[in-house]
């Protein structure tokens, strides 16, 4: 499961540069849903995700993330599904994890990350996000810094933010924001669910036209979302099949992508799409070299097809 740049990781056809960093945040069965205050899981018995800086350090103290914080010499193989949630294996992830570069911040206040623009932490604040919750304090290091990434937690836990606030961070901090090539492909197995991501990620405007973020699904006239790839996006939410449309098309310019993220990749599979993200991963190599391209990964559960 290597492949040929520098003994990278292979999952399936999709070849990370090396061994990708592992945030797994989903250690009890259930689903999430959001309310004003932030996200909490729904499922009784299970403990809620943090809604206040009280919570997050309760929270961080009682749990035990599984995070691989860099490439291994021996390159593992991703565990399999019923190891996941092993204590043996978790506590041998923590081990390996105390002889590594620490990155991870000590909670999720927003003070604990200053990469973060003060204007940025104003708006969210302004909107009742009081900190960051766990899935988005301890994947917001290895976006940022342009690290291949598989996280994992409950649907609704905020993946969202998880991938879209460091990422759209990073473009800001290198002035790639408003350049109208698009810098950022994020996938997902449904019209719903690239418009909530697109509404999200709208919320972490500092203006109106800071940056511009171009939503493309099947069932609609294709025709406007044409327009809009000619005119020139910076980010690019869409599901899989009317993206390899645009694709065959030629209306897509990769030759700019800095990153390609897969929400909810589990559904993906589900649905049947594992061919499609093939084909729109085979084009973007094409273009794109690996050393170039950042590949994240978010899902509920961990999908067979990146094992």
């Amino acid at each position: 499961m290597e492949n040929s740049k520098n003994g990278g990781y292979n999952a399936g056809d999709i070849n990370f540069g090396g061994r990708p960093r592992f945030v797994n945040k989903n250690k009890n069965p259930g689903s999430a849903e959001e309310d004003g205050a932030g996200f909490k899981r729904a499922t009784p018995g299970a403990p809620p995700i943090a809604a206040s800086a009280a919570e997050t350090s309760a929270l961080n103290a009682a749990a035990t993330p599984f995070v691989a914080k860099s490439i291994p010499d021996n390159k593992p193989k991703i565990a399999p599904e019923e190891l996941e949630d092993d204590p043996e294996f978790l506590q041998a992830e923590v081990a390996n994890n105390a002889t590594l570069v620490n990155m991870e911040p000590a909670d999720g206040e927003w003070s604990s990350f200053p990469e973060i623009h003060k204007k940025t932490k104003e708006i969210l604040i302004a909107k009742g996000y009081a900190n960051l919750f766990p899935i988005q304090q301890h994947s917001f290091y290895p976006v940022y810094t342009r690290e291949d990434l598989i996280a994992r937690d409950l649907t609704g836990s905020g993946k969202t933010f998880a991938f879209g606030l460091p990422t759209v961070e990073y473009l800001r901090r290198h002035k790639l924001l408003g350049t109208r090539k698009v810098q950022a492909i994020i996938l997902a197995p449904t019209r719903e669910l690239a418009l909530q991501v697109t509404a999200e990620m709208t919320k972490l405007k500092h203006y109106e036209n800071e940056f511009k973020i171009v939503t493309v699904y099947g069932g609609v006239n294709i025709d406007e979302q044409i327009r809009q790839l000619r005119q020139g996006v910076d980010i690019f939410v869409g599901t899989t099949g009317r993206v390899l449309d645009h694709i065959e098309r030629g209306n897509i310019d990769f030759s700019g992508l800095k990153s390609l993220i897969l929400d909810e990749a589990d559904q993906m599979l589900k649905l049947g799409f594992k061919e499609d993200v093939d084909r729109i991963l085979k084009t973007i190599r094409d273009v794109v070299p690996p050393q170039a391209l950042q590949i994240c990964l978010f899902s509920a559960t961990i999908p067979s097809w990146v094992k």
